[in-house]
């Protein structure tokens, strides 16, 4: 959930309404339907999120794990976002329906719009987020031969954009050389790293030659990496990047 949290909802909103709407489910709305409801939804999760049935899906050639464990975890709570906003509706008059729809909309538009935000920017041949073509675009313009770390994310998708980038990782088989790199990066998706943990990311970056560091605003505060040597050169809406200075 991290992952989800980090790249799609950068705020409490998303979080306030899961919590909001499993409190209606378990009080106000507990007639028979929302039993069933209930019980439909425990089903999909016990059937789909179990070690036997992930394991199996994780042998499977190509699979991605962490996808598909995110698909059936929404997939409850969808129906029970859309149950409880038909019962907010229910039975109410025409002038209180146009107000808790509009409500609606502004809480969905607040919660979730860095999804809108970065998907109705303009169409690009690459089908993908036209951020990550702006962060490899300024890369590009700081090093002839950039050789990259960057959050998970970051690095999954400029990989599929530009091979000129060379990266420390990308979404699988990770060198076990950086696999420590790897773990503080994905674990730390929607955290923030503190002075040593970015001190040790910049010193590690340094031993392995990486000349740019990309991790997202929240994450960072620049001191730790800039008393290594990596400037905070260029910034993109959710991303600072950093380039080794010539020392």
């Amino acid at each position: 959930m991290a992952e989800i949290f980090e790249m799609y909802f950068q705020n409490v909103g998303y979080i306030i309404l899961v919590c909001a709407v499993i409190l209606l489910l378990l009080t106000r709305y507990r007639k028979k339907e929302v039993t069933h409801l209930l019980f439909v939804c425990g089903i999909i999760l016990i059937l789909f999120l179990n070690p036997v049935v992930i394991y199996l899906v994780c042998s499977l050639k190509g699979a991605v794990t962490g996808r598909y464990v995110r698909i059936f975890w929404l997939f409850p709570f969808t129906i029970g976002i859309a149950y409880v906003g038909v019962q907010l509706l229910d039975k109410r008059k025409l002038w209180v329906r146009a107000i808790m729809i509009a409500a609606i909309v502004v809480i969905l538009w607040g919660t979730g719009g860095p999804v809108l935000k970065k998907y109705i920017a303009p169409s690009n041949y690459y089908k993908m987020d036209s951020e990550i073509i702006e962060i490899a675009d300024k890369i590009e313009t700081y090093e002839d031969a950039p050789y990259a770390l960057a959050t998970v994310y970051v690095s999954t998708n400029i990989r599929q954009y530009d091979a000129n980038i060379r990266l420390v990782f990308g979404r699988e088989n990770i060198n076990p050389e950086v696999q420590d790199l790897y773990d503080m990066l994905y674990s730390t998706a929607a955290g923030y790293f503190s002075y040593d943990e970015l001190y040790y990311i910049g010193i590690r970056s340094a031993e392995i030659g990486v000349n740019t560091i990309v991790l997202a605003k929240h994450q960072v505060q620049c001191t730790a990496l800039e008393t290594l040597g990596y400037e905070r050169v260029d910034e993109t809406e959710g991303y600072y990047i950093f380039d080794k200075r010539q020392m």
